[in-house]
């Protein structure tokens, strides 16, 4: 598999979770999937581009959400108790007695519908919350190209242009990411030129402005996959990024400057600024401890020093964590959720496809069944017990379940295209 190929493969990966069906899975597109030898690099590559082709999993990294934080403990109520949506405890994991209601039903506070097309025919495409009515969307010129950004005013159906995307000659993985801070909105790219691969970080002003390259930057390692995770926007003014298969987090002013790597975060990856996680491998070639899969099992914090590690348990498989919570497959089958510290474990009576608010914290979406027939898909509460139909169901390409926003500022969306309306989601409206 040759690197234009692979980056090609990567990029159409990493921008399909609307339109890919989703297996059960708890893989994430930011958690790193690669292998511990570089040699084996290429034939991991394509066996996880197998996988994701089925289980394409879109999520922004561990952004608290309003509606978590009223509800601290994200276990406290019993996910399988019958819910006023209308769902009974499941006989099996996502078997349900009855269908659930819509979630503009379930939660109508949280839950908006906007046309999908502007006037000029081109789709619109959320990409995160500016303020509770405006989102940051954008347009593509080609498949899987984005070429602007706009505000959209869902009150006022109003669309203000912030800027054009440049896309430099040897571009191979076009505009992702999209992050909101200070501001800015951030978002990367990479291009080839000659046999080096870059990483470009850009950024533009949200009030509308020309975009511009703040940093180019390869991060050494000659087998390393030049992708970024999602990007943050720090306190004081920087752009904090990491590699999706490499480890190390850096930052770059964002008036553009020096790249540096932030001391003590050698082995981490971008979470919520400051906290940085280790990211797991989803090895599929070698043996691996569970401890080795778990996904941000370690954190830290940059600025105060604070450590976090989870209990990982022996033989739990495909474990994700957040800053408080862990979500995982037991050894003898079945999904949990549970406190970092591992104590307030529940069994989830739905597998889980995506997990949201603090990454694992408090929502989650999957399949359901009904008499083994009913195919759909619903976003789930695990604080309150209630669930919600998206709306969905099973097409040409499978089922598609929605995720979250791509990017740090991203994740309290959801948005997803169900006719010729547009479903958005404000997972911080959920009380």
């Amino acid at each position: 598999m040759n690197d234009d190929l692979e980056a090609n493969l990567r990029s159409a990966l990493g921008h399909a979770s609307e339109r890919a069906p989703h297996a059960p899975s708890s893989l994430s597109a930011h958690i790193v999937a690669r292998s511990r030898r570089r040699g084996t690099r290429a034939r991991a590559l394509a066996t996880a581009a197998a996988a994701l082709a089925v289980a394409v999993v879109a999520g922004g990294l561990a952004v608290a959400v309003r509606g978590a934080a009223n509800h601290p403990d994200p276990t406290a109520a019993d996910p399988t108790a019958v819910s006023s949506a209308g769902t009974a405890e499941p006989r099996l994991p996502g078997e349900v007695s009855e269908i659930p209601d819509p979630v503009e039903k379930v939660w109508p506070q949280a839950v908006r519908k906007i046309p999908a097309l502007l006037p000029d025919g081109r789709e619109l495409r959320p990409h995160a919350f500016i303020d509770d009515h405006t989102l940051l969307t954008g347009t593509w010129s080609s498949l899987e190209k984005s070429d602007a950004l706009y505000a959209y005013d869902m009150d006022s159906a109003k669309i203000r242009k912030i800027t054009d995307i440049p896309t430099p000659k040897g571009t191979v993985t076009f505009a992702f990411d999209f992050t909101i801070g200070a501001g800015q909105v951030v978002w990367w790219t990479t291009r080839n030129i000659g046999d080096e691969k870059l990483a470009d970080l850009w950024a533009a002003p949200l009030a509308g402005g020309e975009a511009r390259l703040v940093a180019s930057h390869r991060n050494g390692e000659e087998d390393a996959d030049e992708a970024l995770d999602p990007p943050a926007v720090t306190g004081d003014g920087r752009i904090a990024f990491s590699f999706r298969e490499s480890d190390g987090v850096f930052t770059v002013p964002l008036g553009g400057g020096a790249v540096k790597p932030v001391a003590g975060a050698e082995r981490h990856h971008v979470m919520r600024w400051p906290w940085v996680g280790t990211a797991g491998m989803f090895d599929f070639l070698e043996e691996t401890t569970s401890a080795e899969l778990t996904a941000l099992a370690e954190l830290l914090n940059v600025e105060t020093g604070e450590k976090r590690t989870a209990v990982v348990n022996p033989g739990e498989l495909d474990v994700q964590c957040g800053l408080t919570a862990c979500i995982g497959r037991k050894a003898g089958g079945g999904f949990f959720h549970r406190l970092r510290d591992g104590s307030r474990e529940k069994e989830l009576p739905f597998v889980p496809a995506h997990a949201f608010g603090d990454f694992v914290g408090r929502f989650q979406s999957s399949t359901y069944r009904k008499e083994r027939k009913s195919e759909g898909a619903l976003l789930h509460d695990l604080v309150t017990g209630r669930s919600g139909d998206f709306g969905v169901r099973p097409g040409k390409n499978g089922l598609q379940i929605p995720g979250p926003g791509a990017g740090m500022s991203g994740e309290r969306l959801i948005s997803y295209r169900l006719g010729d309306q547009r479903v958005v989601i404000d997972l911080s409206k959920i009380d």
